[in-house]
């Protein structure tokens, strides 16, 4: 962390707050607070980052929305899901404007605004859109990436707590089966899946 502070600080004093160096090394010391788990740091962080991201490169720069992301994903393991909201919405606007449709980015995106919605008692919605995330990132990554089993188990849980069990068990079924194809039967989780 140190030797991180050191670079941000000498960024800052070569060449000034709003330079891609310096904000990208207070983003480095943003992640490096959330991995920590120092949470209200990162907060602050992120909400610099993505301030100065926006001021120097637009709202719409893959840079401003990533951090929008992080700060959205530090906001929502505080439980301060009602400012989160908002920047999952917008990150999933602007990575559909602004990337190729079919870019895993924009399917990342939608899964955490579905969690999200989930969170906040919104299962209906949190269903379409975890539904199109898993979706779109079994067609763009294959259904047997991490990413896309993960959430496939997602849409699972919101599909049971909905009261469609049938189409949760259906979902469940196909998770199971890509598990298994990848990781065996005896791997963990797989066998967290069985139980």
């Amino acid at each position: 962390t140190q030797i991180a502070e050191s670079t941000a600080a000498a960024a800052r004093g070569a060449v000034g707050d709003l330079h891609e160096t310096t904000i990208t090394a207070d983003e480095i010391l943003a992640n490096m607070s959330r991995r920590q788990g120092n949470f209200e740091e990162a907060e602050a962080r992120y909400r610099s980052v993505l301030t100065r991201w926006t001021d120097a490169q637009g709202e719409s720069s893959p840079r401003t929305v990533r951090s929008m992301v992080m700060l959205a994903t530090v906001l929502t393991r505080q439980g301060n899901l009602d400012e989160a909201e908002p920047l999952c919405r917008r990150a999933v606007e602007l990575r559909q404007a602004t990337l190729q449709p079919g870019d895993p980015k924009i399917f990342m995106a939608q899964y955490q605004l579905g969690n999200l919605l989930f969170q906040l008692d919104h299962r209906d919605e949190a269903a379409r859109e975890v539904r199109a995330a898993a979706g779109g990132l079994s067609q763009a990554l294959g259904s047997r990436h991490p990413h896309s089993m993960t959430a496939k188990g997602s849409l699972a849980s919101i599909l049971f707590a909905r009261g469609d069990a049938e189409s949760a068990v259906g979902v469940s079924r196909e998770l199971l089966k890509a598990k298994r194809e990848v990781y065996g039967d005896s791997h963990p989780s797989t066998v967290r899946h069985l139980s």
